[in-house]
């Protein structure tokens, strides 16, 4: 099916028409293991577009593609189609101005490479200096990650970060992020992301016995599921993952404290 054919009126139709022709030709086809494969795409995602509650974005036309099982020129068919949606301006400045907005938007999630992974301590050090108050006095991040590591670890942090570009200096020599938030999906669950899982999850023990009740928050949840209502779970779970990511791309920017919050749902054995 070609979108430039189908001259359907918005992307979330073409959406909508090519997900019910994959139904319709491939009888196990399942949106939800199809968004397994995917970073930026989820089955809530999807069903808020479908819905129109959300729109498709340019940063998402790849993955979506990928869903729909496009041809190379059927993709290109939808992402002109997702383009024409965007608001366009007269002014040459207010154009110019908009698409570095986009980009920016597109960028403000930044997959982190490898090489941050190899001491899970980077992570840390550098989402500490989304604090101002440490920006501006950087030898407080000693003080904020008391319950993770010593200074001497947390000065070779702070340098390996401002070598490989998660950090920066400004003029004022001010420790800044260069960029807001960076992410590693979990789905890619390699050995570097399990060991810094378990150092997450190992910090999360000390600060159950060190850090006051009122300062800390702290659910379990021991739920029998079948196959069904762990894949609802798990659409739950995504969902609120991307209410947390949303808000730290708009409101967690600074605070006073680096907190972490973990999400973890794990069989309690019987694995086959």
């Amino acid at each position: 099916m070609d979108a430039e054919k189908e001259k359907l009126q918005t992307s979330a139709e073409f959406l909508k028409s090519r997900l019910q022709n994959l139904k319709l030709e491939r009888p196990h086809f399942s949106i939800r293991n199809e968004c397994l494969k995917l970073r930026k795409v989820s089955p809530t995602l999807v069903s808020l577009l479908l819905q129109g509650k959300r729109k498709v974005t340019l940063d998402r036309v790849d993955e979506l593609s990928l869903l729909l099982k496009l041809s190379p020129s059927e993709k290109q068919a939808f992402r002109n189609l997702v383009e024409s949606e965007m608001p366009q301006s007269k002014d040459p400045q207010k154009k110019i101005s908009s698409e570095k907005t986009l980009l920016k938007e597109v960028r403000k999630r930044n997959e982190v490479s490898d090489s941050i992974l190899n001491n899970f301590l980077n992570i840390y050090v550098k989402d500490a200096f989304q604090i101002k108050e440490l920006q501006d006095n950087p030898e407080l991040i000693y003080k904020k990650l008391a319950f993770l590591a010593d200074e001497k670890s947390i000065r070779k942090s702070i340098h390996f970060l401002l070598r490989e570009g998660y950090l920066r200096k400004t003029l004022d020599s001010k420790i800044v992020l260069d960029h807001p938030l960076s992410v590693k999906e979990p789905k890619e669950a390699h050995l570097l992301v399990r060991r810094f899982h378990k150092k997450a999850l190992k910090l999360a023990t000390v600060g159950l016995d060190l850090v006051p009740i009122d300062k800390r928050l702290a659910n379990t949840f021991i739920v029998p599921l079948d196959k069904n209502t762990y894949f609802e779970l798990q659409d739950i779970i995504r969902s609120f993952t991307d209410q947390i990511k949303q808000f730290c791309e708009e409101r967690a920017l600074s605070g006073e404290n680096l907190y972490q919050l973990n999400i973890n749902l794990t069989p309690t054995g019987d694995l086959k």
